[in-house]
């Protein structure tokens, strides 16, 4: 699952596969998405579309920390894994809108997901990848 996830972040901007905390974040992801590709999908694409795969990155005016911008309050100690299973554990206790501001939003990262892991799995057939 690792390589599916490297080559969604391929798809969204190449060169994001090689950025130096990807293989970190991408290992993150599977160790709590249970064997969930549409889950993992779903994790990458907001690893990239809120922290460019930056774990130290601060935004909203120093209130949103991390991979997945959670509150710093939250995660300013965790651990990239740590962040990634209580992102998860937010989602699933409620919605994406645990996490994301904009019901919009959430459904659109949630298709583009869906449609990268089709193609990365469309790519890596086409090339025989594992």
């Amino acid at each position: 699952m690792r390589t599916i996830i490297l080559a969604i972040w391929a798809l969204l901007a190449p060169g994001a596969d090689r950025y130096t905390d990807a293989g970190r974040i991408a290992d993150a992801i599977v160790a709590v998405v249970g064997g969930d590709e549409h889950v993992a999908s779903r994790m990458a694409v907001y690893a990239w579309k809120e922290s460019n795969l930056r774990p130290l990155v601060v935004g909203d005016g120093g209130r949103s920390c991390g991979v997945w911008q959670m509150s710093c309050s939250r995660v300013a100690q965790l651990s990239v894994q740590e962040q990634a299973a209580l992102w998860l554990r937010d989602v699933r206790a409620s919605s994406l809108a645990a996490v994301d501001s904009s019901a919009k939003r959430a459904a659109l990262r949630t298709r583009l997901a869906e449609e990268l892991l089709a193609r990365a799995h469309q790519s890596m057939d086409s090339s025989g990848a594992p």
